[in-house]
């Protein structure tokens, strides 16, 4: 009896494997972080704060059920995504000497996504059409503030690390150049966060897979609660992509 239900259990687990499908993605994401002040029966909202940038990753489909009404699966994934964005960025002549400075902001994320899926063949090899839910594990990679300056033939360049307050800087004056790393107190923006997913995809002709979905932070990202006051900060991501399955 235990071989019977052994070979069973074997059986289906190929018979899905056979079925499953690798989907390799790529598009444009957009990361809407917005905060909340709370102190004493106050609350204050600030303006959301967004960045553009790409995104790549790979699913792998296993399918669950397949009904006249639709297809059921689980894909689990990977994705990578990189964000940027110039904060400040000035110029201007002061006694002859041209002077500019520029402030940007970049961040990397992994991506760990398990999403249900559901699928119905609306115009059979012409048009499927997919929702997908389920929760995302996100690492932050690494988040940089990077500021530089010139005046003249005079520069620095400074990068400091938003999870930890390390930073490294880097200049040139009068033609000695110089550098200097310094060791931060700490930071109170957290590099861990989770999501959850809700989108939709279209199918043409069996081809590729139009995609747009979005995530709902669900993890205060704001790590040090301490005083009188209440700092509450979320990230909302939105991606636009497409997707081939193979």
């Amino acid at each position: 009896m235990k071989k019977s239900m052994f070979a069973v259990f074997v059986a289906m687990l190929f018979a899905t494997t056979a079925f499953a499908q690798y989907t390799v993605k790529a598009g444009y994401t957009l990361s809407t972080q917005t905060a909340k002040l709370k102190e004493d029966n106050s609350t204050y909202k600030e303006d959301p704060f967004n960045m553009s940038g790409i995104y790549v990753g790979a699913s792998y489909e296993f399918p669950l059920l397949s009904k006249p009404w639709g297809d059921v699966s689980v894909n689990p994934g990977l994705t990578y995504s990189f964000y940027g964005k110039t904060v400040a960025d000035e110029s201007e002549t002061i006694a002859g000497v041209k002077t500019s400075a520029r402030e940007c902001i970049y961040e990397h994320y992994l991506d760990l996504p398990v999403h249900g899926k559901y699928t119905y063949d609306l115009i059979p090899g012409k048009l499927k059409l997919s929702g997908y839910a389920g929760p995302v594990l996100s690492f932050g990679l690494a988040s940089t503030d990077v500021t530089r300056i010139k005046a003249g033939d005079n520069w620095a360049v400074e990068r400091v690390n938003n999870y930890n307050g390390n930073s490294r800087s880097r200049s040139e004056y009068n033609g000695e150049k110089s550098s200097e790393k310094h060791k931060g107190i700490g930071s109170d923006y957290s590099m861990f966060d989770i999501r959850f997913t809700l989108g939709v995809s279209a199918n043409l002709f069996d081809m590729a897979d139009f995609c747009i979905g979005y995530d709902f932070g669900l993890l205060d990202r704001y790590t040090d609660p301490k005083g009188g006051s209440k700092t509450i900060f979320h990230t909302h991501i939105l991606r636009i992509g497409l997707a081939y399955s193979f």
